[in-house]
């Protein structure tokens, strides 16, 4: 994660270290998912949340999880 902060420090200056960590948790250090905030150099993380999270990439996670998760209790349920 240092490489690709260092790499693309420039569209960062305005991050703090937190805020750093949360896109890192949130985007599961995955490069596709961190390439969504490349598209807006110089915006601090409060300006971006929540809309960014909507972003096709970001959002495809968050309603994959969420089907998956209602999958499982389906299945589940069905052997109670």
């Amino acid at each position: 994660m240092v490489q690709w902060w260092s790499r693309h420090h420039e569209c960062f200056v305005d991050l703090s270290e937190g805020d750093k960590w949360r896109i890192e948790d949130l985007t599961g250090r995955i490069p596709l998912f961190l390439a969504t905030f490349l598209q807006y150099p110089g915006k601090p993380l409060a300006t971006l949340e929540p809309w960014i999270w909507d972003n096709a990439p970001l959002a495809s996670v968050n309603n994959n999880t969420i089907r998956f998760a209602k999958e499982r209790q389906r299945d589940l349920g069905h052997r109670m």
